[in-house]
């Protein structure tokens, strides 16, 4: 072979290796474009209308993480639904072939485990008291199979302890709970003990179903000091009778969530409804980019003391100023 083919032989031994090298890196790029184009939806499942800003706050994080919706994200949520509509909802969700679900309340959050025990959709549960005792999880650190979430502090104690300090002479608490659900039966058996250190008599009362919360609320007994509403749907569904019921008889009243104070109840040491759906869009966004749900440990959503003073004044309450200077959040 002379010069002339060797030179010849060189250059197209060049442009395929040049070729092949723009190739590789075209399928890179492919690979790329594919990854950054991949699309996810996201369904809620929800069975109390004073969550819906859970839900803003999980969208509003979401898209702090790049999830624009409409073009990377598609979120299918019907609003609250009723409690005997839960499990159509959720089928109506596995149908659509939903990539993650974010279940709120514990009521929906159990419902959800079950109906997604065989597929293993993700789910991530917001806000929940004691994912443990419902069922949920095996362990906080480590909750195994296709589940994980955000549970609502343990301010309940301090809660109580909240009311008879802004409340004044606070003696005997009148406290509707839906006996169904976890949540709520948990916090009554825990506010037992530090209700005995406080002097203070609970008025338990059972509301397993919607005329028992409006005969609860239509019969508060005359003898009660104050109102707590534990953390429970069915309960807290009725938040603005609570707060018309609790301004008419002069009754302060604690909520289980930040939103019912903004509402018109008169404090709370809770966790944040938007600030609880942007921790479980923190897990969502891991959880969308290969993570499993159980190796997730579940998070707790810190409480915050807040005060309604719009509230306290239509009472003529006077909340002294060293309480107010500890409260995180005052509606004026």
């Amino acid at each position: 072979m002379n010069k002339r083919s060797y030179l010849i032989a060189g250059v197209l031994l060049m442009v395929a290796l040049i070729a092949a090298t723009y190739l590789i890196l075209g399928q890179d790029n492919d690979e790329a474009e594919d990854d950054s184009q991949q699309t996810f939806t996201v369904g809620f499942v929800n069975i109390a209308a004073i969550l819906n800003p859970t839900v803003d706050g999980f969208k509003e994080q979401m898209a702090e993480y790049g999830y624009t919706e409409g073009e990377n994200i598609t979120y299918i949520y019907n609003g609250p639904v009723a409690r005997d509509a839960l499990a159509s909802e959720i089928q109506s969700l596995i149908d659509q072939d939903v990539d993650l679900i974010v279940s709120l309340t514990t009521p929906a959050s159990v419902t959800v485990k079950e109906m997604t025990a065989e597929n293993q959709i993700p789910v991530v549960f917001v806000p929940v008291t004691d994912p443990i005792s419902a069922g949920l999880v095996t362990s906080l650190v480590a909750p195994g199979g296709n589940i994980t979430g955000i549970i609502s502090g343990s301010g309940e104690n301090r809660r109580l302890e909240w009311l008879k300090t802004i409340g004044g002479d606070v003696q005997r608490v009148y406290l509707p709970f839906n006996p169904n659900d976890a949540s709520a039966s948990l916090t009554v058996a825990e506010l037992q003990t530090v209700a005995e250190a406080l002097d203070i008599e609970l008025v338990t009362l059972e509301t397993p179903d919607n005329a028992a919360v409006e005969a609860a609320i239509a019969s508060i007994p005359e003898d009660v000091d104050a109102i707590f509403l534990p953390p429970d749907s069915l309960v807290g569904s009725y938040f603005e009778d609570w707060i018309a019921r609790g301004i008419e008889l002069n009754l302060p009243t604690s909520g289980s969530s930040l939103s019912h104070v903004e509402a018109g109840v008169l404090c709370s040491f809770s966790y944040s409804p938007v600030e609880a759906g942007k921790q479980a869009a923190r897990l969502a966004d891991q959880i969308l980019k290969g993570t499993n749900p159980g190796d997730l440990p579940v998070e707790t959503s810190e409480p915050l003391l807040s005060v309604n003073l719009v509230t306290a004044n239509a009472m003529g309450l006077e909340i002294d100023e060293d309480t107010l200077q500890l409260a995180n959040i005052i509606i004026r």
